[in-house]
């Protein structure tokens, strides 16, 4: 019998909005990074993706950027935001705030990319590590509710696709294509799992879906109106 016979569900997997890591390829695991306006805008788009409309529960990892992207799109469906620890990313121990470029021994960082699933960075988890913990978070939320969506990074969201889709834990970083406000989406029934779509970011404008983890163009006053208009749509709510 498969592991996940028992499960009917719908898993909507989306990636937090862009920070400033996110643009220039700094590893992001453990410390914190704020969203950038790209990614604040992110968030308000993404709420209106059409996997959405019939989502019942709503999961965050702990990390501040996939929280406020959480609640952005859960404000939208009038309902809360339950944060789970087991869906933080990947702890990159010594390289956090790096690039890659900066590490000072290639030589873990070699044997990391040929196999993340057996190897870690210095002090950081390893993919198996990082994926019996998702996978976990996400078995449980699909025994809860019939549609749940899973706010989340980049390598939890790729981990969770390989485990479901029978995937090697060691090739989850050849999974393409999860960029930022990405929607994954997978259907499990049974012993079944349906790949419904991965990375859809047809939600963002044109101009940003060819390479959302580095589009830059929203100014200042754009920004100063999706600020004032969060903070209308928060005392309606209020009210």
């Amino acid at each position: 019998m498969s592991e996940h016979s028992e499960l009917a569900s719908k898993l909507i997997l989306i990636r937090h909005g862009q920070t400033p890591c996110v643009v220039i390829n700094r590893f992001c695991g453990d410390h914190e990074a704020e969203l950038t306006p790209e990614g604040r805008l992110m968030a308000e788009y993404v709420r209106g993706n059409p996997a959405l409309d019939d989502v019942e529960l709503m999961l965050s990892s702990p990390k501040k950027r996939a929280i406020d992207t959480a609640e952005t799109i859960a404000k939208h469906h009038s309902m809360g935001v339950t944060v789970d620890n087991r869906l933080s990313e990947v702890s990159f121990g010594l390289w956090e705030n790096q690039l890659p470029s900066e590490l000072p021994d290639k030589g873990p960082h070699r044997a990391w990319e040929a196999n993340p699933a057996l190897f870690s960075p210095p002090g950081g988890e390893t993919g198996l590590q990082v994926m019996a913990r998702a996978v976990a978070a996400a078995r449980d939320a699909a025994q809860q509710a019939k549609s749940v969506a899973i706010v989340s990074h980049k390598a939890p969201i790729r981990l969770i696709a390989a485990f479901f889709l029978g995937i090697s834990p060691s090739r989850y970083r050849d999974i393409a294509n999860v960029s930022c406000s990405s929607v994954s989406t997978l259907e499990l029934q049974g012993s079944s799992v349906a790949l419904k779509q991965l990375g859809d970011v047809s939600h963002l404008p044109a101009e940003w879906q060819t390479a959302p983890d580095q589009y830059q163009g929203v100014t200042k006053s754009q920004d100063r109106m999706r600020r004032s208009s969060t903070d209308s749509d928060s005392k309606e709510v209020s009210a």
